[in-house]
């Protein structure tokens, strides 16, 4: 998108969410210079004999700072419960989560020249292409792509409206150490491409982990993770992993 702006004038208009001077791009004058998402988080604890249970709420939003009970996108966010005990080492967690990005403070962002300040995409921006990624990761969820340009400037993988059940199990079975995770989501794309249709996709990892304290301490596992449907294929892979824990020369 060419040069950016670099004076110290333009960093404090990013650390403030202002929006851009003359020599910012339109989009950043008409908004806010750099790229912001505010996150709000809300968690009540209980714990009773060796039993805890939690139960919270995750907001993320693109517009200007409001409790997270007041924003535009307040349908959006991720609700959860998890249980941990110290008494039944079999299941020694459960967790319960939902995710919805579907709202995303309405279909427009701007229209007809008035500023709805809708259509916050998540993890994306126009001007910074490749949005809030690592190495085209998603830094955040990973149920939601940000825009994945290639070499002629074509977008792919973009699905920000998501809705996702998601269910964890951890515990020990006899000294064996597992993790049981699945997630049923619904994918929409997002406003200004959705999917012609909306496509279902479930994901699914099994991790088991067991530590041999007479072998030095080494540790072993094997991870099996699976995705079904059409989102990104039929896929199926493995990892065995070997770890050593404490000094590497003790016993």
């Amino acid at each position: 998108m060419g040069q950016q702006p670099t004076s110290l004038s333009d960093y404090l208009r990013i650390v403030m969410g202002s929006s851009g001077g003359s020599s910012a791009l339109k989009t950043d004058q008409v908004n806010a210079l750099g790229n912001h998402i505010l996150s709000q988080s809300m968690k009540v604890e209980y714990c009773i004999s060796n039993f805890s249970v939690s139960g919270y709420w995750h907001n993320i939003s693109e517009d200007s700072p409001k409790f997270m009970t007041n924003t535009m996108n307040k349908p959006d966010g991720l609700w959860g419960i998890s249980i941990r005990n110290n008494t039944f080492p079999i299941i020694k967690g459960l967790v319960y989560e939902y995710l919805n990005s579907t709202d995303q403070s309405g279909p427009f962002h701007d229209k007809d020249g008035i500023v709805y300040g809708g259509n916050d995409g998540y993890f994306g921006n126009s001007v910074y292409k490749n949005g809030w990624t690592y190495f085209s990761r998603t830094i955040g969820t990973p149920f939601l792509s940000s825009p994945v340009y290639n070499k002629n400037g074509g977008v792919s993988i973009v699905n920000s409206r998501v809705q996702v059940h998601h269910i964890g199990l951890e515990g020990d079975v006899h000294g064996y150490n597992y993790k049981a995770l699945c997630s049923f989501s619904k994918n929409y794309g997002n406003y200004w491409a959705p999917y012609p249709e909306m496509i279902r996709n479930t994901s699914l990892l099994l991790e088991v982990k067991k530590q041999f304290p007479k072998l030095s301490h080494i540790e072993m596992g094997c991870s099996v993770g699976a995705d079904i449907g059409k989102l990104y294929g039929n896929s199926i892979g493995c990892m065995v992993s070997v770890r050593k824990r404490g000094n590497l020369f003790s016993r």
